[in-house]
């Protein structure tokens, strides 16, 4: 029988840590960019210069543009899984959660 990647217990223990970075950006991200902008605009609000309003609306659709690339990073990842048919080795991978008695790594489903 030839053992997948994923049924070497260091590396599903690593691909369990990648994952939840993965959930941490996913989340911080979008709230950053929210209070950065935020800021961006109470200054150009409180300054009272309107000529400082479209360079702040610029960077805030640049920020924009980049927290929407780094919320599909994962989605582009899984797409090219499921191109080159190695999709279900990367879902296994994050599918790891316990070992049983024997010591072996036990696929759990996320449902």
């Amino acid at each position: 029988m030839i053992l997948s990647v994923c049924d070497i217990k260091e590396v599903a223990k690593i691909m369990k840590i990648i994952k939840v970075v993965i959930d941490i950006i996913r989340v911080a991200v979008p709230i950053i960019l929210i209070v950065v902008s935020m800021l961006d605009f109470m200054k150009v609000v409180t300054s009272g210069d309107n000529d400082a309003l479209p360079k702040t609306l610029t960077h805030f659709v640049e920020r924009a543009i980049a927290a929407i690339l780094v919320f599909l990073i994962p989605t582009f990842v899984s797409l090219v899984f499921f191109i080159t048919g190695a999709e279900e080795e990367y879902k296994k991978c994050f599918g790891y959660e316990t070992l049983n008695s024997n010591n072996k790594l036990v696929y759990v489903e996320n449902k």
